[in-house]
């Protein structure tokens, strides 16, 4: 089968290398075809059968009609949008193809769905099957629709060169992977509590991302590494992380701890929840995510007032607990419902 994975966004290119895999695993012919934004993102996933790039960006109707002549020109069978949200795909949605092409999207809000906007109602009468991004949203799905929609895991990676980092013997790393950002974690409720109790000794907490300079994040940082003794126990990043760092520094990670609400996360999932699952690393998650199995079963849990607390206390007491032991992680348990949606 002829299939064609599409990213016109700029974003979700952490979702693209195990939907190749998937795919070309069970042997099918794909095109990499994304936004020329992500040019250097895209490292590693030649395993694709080609890899092109357009200035999706633009988002004309000039090159929607360009780019569906493209797709009838190569006979694609299946189109799957990698953002099935974007502006651009809205625009293709308008525009006649052939019944012969299945177009399918993963869904990275389940709410868009619930409570489409028009626009989002135009991208589904052309979109007819979806992906969601985790078992917890597909339970979410309405039962008219959930024939029609399937959850993966974008868990895979390419082998990305490891770099060598110092860790001691001893040393337990807790890592808050993505860009230092207020808007997407709570690293107040954090750091209050870092002022009352300190953290034991041979913990660190790895801030993997990086804080903008002369940003209020930035000047939060400031403030703490001056009125609290967080300087042996922390790593902060000021300049972008390459790849081969970040995946690095997972690797040697001994928990991930999202930092994330669970009213935030009831419709989306966060990325640092699948760099979890990936490494099958245990998660340090916030009470209310035990009703779900993937948490119940990989987490050591929360509650607001007393994060350091658990973090000084149960990983200790927690350390022979073996995670990751249902077969849904096997890669062949993965590629089996990625691929149930396409057939």
């Amino acid at each position: 089968m002829k299939i064609a994975l599409i990213e016109t966004g700029t974003s979700h290119d952490e979702c693209l290398y195990a939907q190749v895999l998937f795919l070309k695993k069970a042997g099918h012919h794909v095109s990499l075809i994304c936004n020329e934004t992500l040019k250097s993102c895209i490292k590693g996933y030649d395993i694709a059968d080609e890899i092109l790039f357009f200035p999706f960006s633009k988002n004309t109707w000039g090159l929607a009609f360009r780019f569906r002549k493209f797709l009838l020109k190569n006979k694609f069978n299946k189109v799957i949008f990698n953002t099935a949200q974007t502006s651009f795909v809205k625009k293709l949605s308008v525009l006649p193809f052939p019944a012969k092409i299945e177009f399918i999207g993963t869904m990275h809000y389940v709410n868009k769905l619930l409570k489409p906007t028009l626009g989002q109602q135009m991208i589904n009468a052309f979109i007819k099957k979806y992906y969601v991004l985790n078992d917890y949203l597909l339970i979410k799905i309405p039962t008219e629709i959930r024939s029609k929609t399937e959850a993966y895991y974008p868990i895979y990676f390419p082998m990305y060169e490891n770099i060598s980092l110092k860790k001691a013997s001893d040393e337990i790393w807790i890592t808050i992977p993505g860009k230092f950002e207020f808007s997407r974690r709570n690293y107040k409720l954090l750091f209050e509590q870092l002022q009352k109790q300190a953290l034991s000794p041979n913990i660190k907490l790895i801030f993997l991302g990086r804080i903008y300079q002369n940003s209020e994040e930035y000047e939060f940082i400031q403030s703490q590494i001056k009125y609290s003794n967080i300087v042996d126990s922390c790593i902060f990043f000021e300049e972008f992380i390459p790849v081969e760092l970040f995946h690095s520094y997972i690797k040697l990670s001994d928990y991930i701890l999202p930092l994330v609400s669970f009213e935030t996360y009831t419709h989306s999932i966060s990325g640092a929840f699948n760099l979890a699952f990936a490494y099958q690393k245990p998660l340090i998650s916030e009470k209310a995510f035990v009703c779900y199995s993937d948490f119940a079963e990989n987490s050591i849990f929360y509650v607001h007032n007393n994060l350091v607390e658990t973090i000084n206390s149960t990983i200790k007491e927690q350390s022979h607990k073996k995670y990751y032991q249902s077969d849904k992680w096997d890669f062949e348990y993965l590629q089996k419902k990625y691929l149930q949606l396409l057939n």
